[in-house]
């Protein structure tokens, strides 16, 4: 069931519900990024900063191991969309690109198989 929210600028934003299990998550993300790329923006919100990234062509799509690659030639970013199987890699371990995560989150390292590691630029999302 959707619920519909009027904002006090006269804006509407309806959700929906979306079930998390399997891949549902991939083939939305999937669907986002692939087809519909010229219509949002994406980025991270943490405390202290909101990055709000446009695209400018169509960013290419991989997948490994649970983490999607939203590659767009100069940069990229992971968002683990599926299950995560293998173990972090010892080199991503004080990678400079590695969001410093607390003690009680996931220890999860992004996969970079198109830079053959983590190197500037890369940010990496967690679930």
């Amino acid at each position: 069931m959707a619920e519909v929210v009027r904002e006090p600028d006269g804006s509407v934003t309806e959700y929906t519900e979306v079930a998390v299990h399997g891949d549902t998550v991939q083939r939305l993300m999937a669907e986002v990024f692939g087809e519909h790329w010229a219509a949002i923006s994406a980025g991270p919100i943490v405390d202290g900063a909101a990055y709000e990234i446009r695209f400018t062509a169509a960013p290419t799509l991989s997948m490994l191991d649970g983490y999607l690659t939203i590659d767009t030639g100069p940069w990229h970013f992971h968002l683990c969309v599926n299950d995560h199987r293998a173990p972090p890699r010892p080199s991503w371990r004080g990678c400079a690109a590695s969001p410093a995560r607390p003690s009680s989150a996931p220890t999860a390292a992004p996969a970079c198989p198109a830079r053959g590691g983590c190197g500037s630029g890369t940010a990496a999302a967690s679930r």
